[in-house]
């Protein structure tokens, strides 16, 4: 099953988070905003925030899920069945 879902927002550490907000920004296109404790890329659809820290390291993500059905799908397990998959209609 694949998740439809959208990257909307996404936090991560950096050594240096007001360089790496420069360069997010520049690449982007998103304009660089401070906030506590570090600093807000921002751009149409999208947000990256960054804070100081260890490098490579998330500390969150939030999606925008396309089915008003799938957050209850993120924290099942698939299951193992003989009969093909069901496609559910996501259509609000």
């Amino acid at each position: 099953m694949e998740l439809q879902a959208a990257l909307q927002s996404i936090h991560i550490y950096s050594p240096d988070p007001l360089a790496a907000a420069h360069l997010y920004g520049s690449i982007y296109g998103m304009e660089l905003r401070p906030i506590a404790h570090g600093y807000r890329c921002i751009g149409p659809g999208r947000e990256l925030k960054l804070s100081s820290g260890q490098a490579n390291q998330l500390k969150y993500v939030y999606l925008a899920l396309q089915c008003t059905a799938q957050p209850q799908r993120l924290g099942s397990r698939p299951q193992p069945t003989r009969e093909p998959a069901k496609t559910q209609d996501c259509r609000l």
